[in-house]
């Protein structure tokens, strides 16, 4: 199971999109001369009132600059608004608020909707479903990268997933249009559910304790691998690793402990790229598979590093999560260097997204497509970033270009063509997990 950290978390020197807000109510003018005396005074509950809607309305983990025509408006909503005096009622809008804006949430709350269910169409009569539910209408940073990387964990397998918000309750599961189940949701977490069988409940944690959850229940966990030999396929021999990261976290979730499992991960997987080098030194003297990209994983590392030094407690865990990802796409070419097995996928209409699993199939792509994925990747994460950035990340690529110009596969010519088009396609999914998580501000 990879352990990552992609669209959820923010990205420094990277723009961060501007949280949407609900439509701006026309400001108040500024008062004319002699106006504070013929007025009444302003309520002190209001500008107390004004403060916490800023700071309610603001993208998690942002400063934005302050907006006084923001401030009038809201000053103006609870003027015509003094329910809102009332600290309770005010919370009862922050609690929405802080998702949708001020305005709208009022007017929510003015109007409730009648509860109903959500549809949600499965695959066929064996169908299998896992459903991530919120409690809250406002839910942490946290817990939207932990959703997406469950996601991504059982549709990779064929599993549905679908996200219920706090306005759900209750799920009906139809396929081919016709009701297969009724499921009833409760507080946050994720509901595991497949044809002919009960429901379970799966706590909100770390999502690699909810996807193993998940394989028990589905009878989909890979069985235990034995010791990887040399020609190992890469998940087999890479899956000790995954184990005791599963296992770290497990035995100490706290934020220290994950920064600890982090950092733990991170140098194992350093420890596995050298005694795969060592490996392949010992099989093919005076072969240097090693200096260029040395040079290049140094320049990536500094890019990583200018990223995530950054204040808060989870950006140690998050940075070696980058490394390790990092340092496992090196392990894979290196095992592959070794000559493990290639299973192969015929390229479908998009052949970049044909790929069965990540680093476990080779889809045989004209070069030239990935080659394409990169510069379009590259530029657009450049155009992204302030000077300093661009300067890391252009001679991290620069370094790149020569270590994939120089790191020659040895197994054979057959697979030549297929180990270099590997290397090409881990850098193209590298800048896209960075330009992902820059799009999105997390």
């Amino acid at each position: 199971m990879h352990v990552w950290f992609p669209a959820w978390v923010f990205v420094m020197g990277c723009s961060t999109p501007q949280l949407p807000t609900a439509a701006t109510a026309p400001a108040v003018a500024d008062p004319g001369p002699g106006d504070e005396e013929k007025g009444d005074p302003m309520p002190p509950w209001v500008d107390a009132a004004v403060q916490e809607a800023v700071d309610w309305e603001e993208m998690p983990g942002t400063t934005s600059e302050d907006d006084p025509a923001r401030r009038d408006a809201l000053r103006a909503f609870f003027l015509a608004h003094p329910v809102y005096e009332d600290p309770a009622r005010r919370q009862a809008l922050a609690d929405m608020a802080c998702a949708m804006g001020t305005e709208a949430a009022h007017e929510r709350l003015a109007k409730q909707p009648p509860a109903k269910p959500m549809v949600v169409e499965v695959k066929g009569p064996a169908w299998r479903l896992v459903v991530a539910h919120a409690s809250d209408w406002c839910t942490s940073d946290d817990w939207a990268y932990f959703t997406h990387t469950v996601d991504e964990g059982v549709t990779a397998r064929g599993i549905d997933y679908a996200y219920a918000g706090a306005e759900v309750s209750e799920v009906v599961v139809t396929s081919g249009g016709a009701e297969q189940a009724r499921l009833t949701l409760d507080g946050q977490g994720y509901l595991l559910a497949k044809a002919n069988a009960r429901s379970q409940d799966a706590a909100h944690d770390m999502p690699d304790g909810v996807l193993e959850q998940a394989w028990d229940y589905f009878g989909d966990a890979p069985p235990p691998s034995a010791a990887p030999s040399s020609t190992a396929q890469p998940a087999a021999r890479f899956a000790p690793i995954h184990a005791a990261h599963a296992a770290c976290i497990e035995a100490d979730p706290t934020q220290t402990g994950l920064n600890l499992c982090g950092r733990d991960t991170r140098d194992r997987w350093i420890a596995e790229v050298t005694a795969l080098e060592k490996q392949l030194s010992t099989e093919h003297p005076g072969l240097d598979l090693t200096r260029a990209w040395a040079a290049h994983r140094d320049a990536e590392f500094a890019w990583l590093t200018q990223i995530y030094t950054r204040d808060g407690s989870m950006w140690s865990m998050v940075h070696a999560g980058h490394q390790s990802r990092f340092l496992e796409d090196r392990a894979t070419e290196l095992a592959y260097d070794l000559c493990a097995p290639r299973p192969i996928v015929e390229p479908g209409d998009d052949c970049y997204s044909d790929a069965v699993g990540e680093h476990d199939a080779f889809v045989l792509c004209d070069e030239a497509v990935y080659d394409a994925d990169l510069h379009t990747a590259y530029q657009q994460l450049l155009s992204k970033c302030d000077p300093p950035t661009q300067a890391l990340l252009k001679a991290s690529q620069r370094l790149w270009l020569a270590h994939r110009d120089v790191d020659t596969p040895v197994c054979s010519k057959m697979t030549d063509e297929v180990d270099r088009t590997l290397r090409v396609r881990h850098r193209v999914e590298q800048l896209r997990r960075y330009l992902e998580a820059a799009e999105e501000g997390m």
